[in-house]
């Protein structure tokens, strides 16, 4: 087992570092304390544990996120004593600590309140798209209509084109079948098959 005393500089103290630090410390069966120095801009932690969880335990606790930012760790080993049964939090003054909490509370607001309206600008953007997609469709609706209507008026003069042409060809038609019909009895006359009619 090993000992650290741990000294973490940074944006550490009234934004839920302590409370972090002691998460991690309990999940990985790290034993000690966190509390926060005078200086208003550092925490102390004693730990004791394995090697390789106190190893993993300084990975972790290095935080940067929104509210909490890790500057500078530095360690220094100690030897151990066992003394501690769990890790807990080592609070100041009532006043102080609701303070803090206050502080926490307040900047975990503010960043809900900002990922709140980026998530009203997305649904903006997605309305806005939308938009422009029912625009589209409209106009491809309105595009294929006048190509339907163009289509069917097209349809409609080859139609009225056709059955002209077939009434110009029955009636040609009728025409070539009468002179057929009249150079037939001429043929037969003449081959002798039908006499011929006498006016």
């Amino acid at each position: 087992m090993k000992r650290l005393k741990i000294i973490v500089y940074g944006k550490v103290q009234r934004v839920g570092y302590r409370d972090a630090v002691a998460e991690i410390a309990r999940k990985l069966g790290i034993k000690g304390t966190v509390r926060n120095l005078e200086d208003e801009v550092s925490v102390e932690i004693i730990a004791e544990g394995e090697e390789n969880n106190l190893n993993e335990f300084l990975k972790l606790i290095n935080i940067h996120d929104y509210v909490i930012q890790v500057e500078r760790i530095d360690v220094k080993e100690e030897k151990a004593t066992g003394e501690f049964k769990y890790f807990k939090i080592l609070r100041g003054e009532p006043t102080e600590e609701l303070g803090e909490r206050l502080d926490v509370a307040g900047k975990v607001l503010y960043k809900i309140a900002e990922q709140q309206n980026q998530t009203m600008v997305g649904i903006n953007k997605m309305l806005e798209k939308q938009d422009q997609t029912i625009s589209a469709i409209n106009s491809m609706h309105k595009d294929m209509t006048t190509r339907f209507d163009q289509t069917i008026s097209a349809i409609n003069s080859m139609h009225k084109d056709m059955t002209t042409r077939f009434d110009i060809m029955e009636q040609k038609y009728g025409k070539i079948s009468a002179n057929l019909e009249r150079i037939s009895v001429a043929l037969e006359i003449l081959a002798g098959i039908k006499p011929k009619k006498e006016n």
